[in-house]
């Protein structure tokens, strides 16, 4: 029989090969099976070819923050990239806990009339889309597009899993959710939480800001965990749209700014007077964090918000910034693409 002695010296023993096997080398095996495994997983181009660029070829796994004030078009940003990376095959799985189910669709339809028409004038909004009176006025010009629209949608519309904010959605739904989708499906979804700020809270008798931090690091662990991309649209209520966004107006929720892979603001070009009247918008994104990439420049669209469509602005690069790009390639050899 043991003595005590002998017990705790053996106890100890593997304590200390526990704590030994933590090292780096005990792990290169199951690194380089990692890298091998994510070989197979490549990145997931979001529609976008300028946004691809700056996010090394588009969403890999990790948690994307997207912030902005009210109107900005956050939802209709992140569904029109949403709608493009279905049309490619890929999964979504999205959570929308404002609108209903048919308030997103119209929303992707009306963008898809507007994409398909050479006159923007018979393009047609999403209520436009939803109004029974007013389609039964339409002539047959606009039937025929709207219809166009629709069998457009219909193409990618098996990839698009949309649930509705009706109930109390939280982490632990959210995770059930893509654990079901993975076992029903055999694919692992592309995930899309419309917004942060309504999920249900983790803890009722904690704080606002202690309720966000733990969705963002929770949602953080599921994206690590199930090797996808989530992407959180998040509000910014204490700034005006005059305002440009930097990361200081999440230093309330330091969750968001420590846990996001990447975070992206939107604001709109100028800050003039009377800017969110115009049609169309023109609105920056501006890539504030990137754990793996570029940060700092800005992105101009044109956001024609009647039909919930972006449009990403063409640059030319000037030859300094091409030979700058070939040349930033060139001092980082490490790739595991």
């Amino acid at each position: 029989m043991e003595t005590n002695n002998e017990k705790v010296e053996a106890k100890s023993a593997v304590e200390k090969e526990t704590y030994l096997n933590t090292c780096a080398k005990y792990h290169m095996k199951d690194f380089f099976n990692h890298i091998n495994t994510r070989v197979n997983t490549p990145c997931i181009p979001t529609g976008f070819p300028r946004l691809n660029n700056y996010l090394d070829g588009g969403l890999y796994e990790g948690l994307y923050v997207i912030g902005a004030i009210s109107s900005m078009g956050k939802t209709s940003f992140v569904l029109q990239i949403a709608d493009q990376i279905a049309s490619q095959g890929q999964d979504i799985l999205y959570f929308s806990l404002i609108m209903s189910r048919y308030e997103i669709m119209a929303k992707s339809i009306s963008r898809l009339t507007f994409e398909a028409c050479k006159d923007q004038r018979l393009a047609k909004t999403t209520r436009g889309i939803t109004d029974d009176k007013r389609y039964a006025a339409y002539d047959s010009e606009i039937k025929d597009l709207i219809e166009l629209a629709e069998s457009e949608y219909i193409k990618f519309a098996d990839k698009i899993y949309i649930h509705e904010g009706t109930g109390e959605i939280g982490i632990n739904e959210v995770r059930a959710e893509i654990d079901k989708h993975i076992f029903f499906t055999g694919k692992a979804p592309i995930v899309v939480i419309d917004y942060l700020q309504l999920l249900s809270p983790y803890n009722p008798n904690a704080s606002d800001k202690q309720n966000i931090d733990k969705a963002v690091m929770e949602l953080k662990r599921i994206s690590r965990d199930k090797k996808i991309p989530i992407i959180v649209i998040s509000s910014l209520n204490n700034m005006s749209y005059k305002d440009p966004v930097t990361m200081e107006v999440f230093k309330d929720s330091g969750g968001i700014e420590y846990s996001s892979d990447v975070f992206i603001g939107m604001q709109l070009k100028g800050f003039v007077d009377k800017a969110m009247e115009n049609t169309p918008r023109d609105v920056e994104i501006k890539i504030l964090k990137n754990r793996n990439g570029k940060t700092g420049d800005k992105l101009n669209f044109k956001y024609f918000q009647l039909f919930n469509c972006f449009v990403e602005e063409k640059v030319e690069e000037i030859p300094e910034q091409q030979e700058r790009r070939v040349n930033e390639s060139k001092r980082n050899p490490w790739s595991f693409k």
